[in-house]
């Protein structure tokens, strides 16, 4: 249990939004065992994507390179394409994309310095895709699978600030986490967070329906 009160900010997306507030504000859940809410602004949003394709496609690129050059039949088409292109990627921006990865790292050091203990948001935008499946099509809006996914981890990649997935709900039969973001070197206080939220989650124990197709 939290040992005092904490802060968390929700910062859902739409499709996800019902299924994480229920976790943050139905009797039993966070709220009730002592979180106050309130909420917060991601510092520059806009950078994220760009600065985590610069920096971990190059470190990527460098780690697999000589599997990707020995067994690149071991790789999914979309997967060997991103290594491929991280050999590409000029040395002027992997370094640019370490000193904005600085700037980021300060900001949530700041953002925490106003009293929050964690952040709490989605884990990933969207349940696991189809196989074959090679974009969200949604609200009018097309969006890679792979985009998706790194979209609302990259925060937690690029500061390295500890972070924990938790059950959130289901949608469309298929399971929805939320991501307890905390403090530098502070797990314990997202440790204690992850387990009050699993304590009260209302579908502890349930299984997504799976398909034989």
């Amino acid at each position: 249990m939290l040992q005092s009160p904490g802060r968390v900010r929700p910062t859902r997306p739409r499709d996800l939004r019902r299924s994480c507030s229920r976790l943050l504000r139905a009797p039993g859940r966070l709220a009730d065992a002592g979180a106050e809410i309130v909420d917060v602004t991601i510092p520059r949003p806009e950078v994220y994507m760009p600065v985590e394709y610069a920096y971990f496609l190059a470190e990527a690129s460098a780690y697999h390179q000589q599997r990707i050059r020995e067994q690149a039949e071991d790789f999914e088409e979309d997967v060997r394409v991103l290594l491929e292109v991280g050999e590409l990627l000029p040395a002027t921006d992997y370094i640019r994309a370490m000193r904005v990865r600085t700037l980021l790292q300060q900001d949530w050091r700041d953002m925490f310095a106003t009293g929050l203990d964690v952040v709490l948001a989605s884990t990933v935008p969207n349940v696991a895709a189809r196989v074959g499946q090679t974009t969200f099509d949604e609200h009018g809006v097309s969006e890679g699978i792979i985009d998706s996914y790194v979209r609302t981890s990259a925060p937690g990649n690029l500061t390295g600030l500890p972070a924990l997935s938790v059950p959130c709900g289901f949608k469309g039969g298929l399971p929805i986490g939320a991501q307890i973001i905390g403090r530098p070197f502070d797990e314990i206080t997202v440790l204690r967070a992850g387990a009050v939220a699993e304590a009260t989650y209302e579908h502890a124990g349930a299984m997504p329906e799976l398909s034989s197709a």
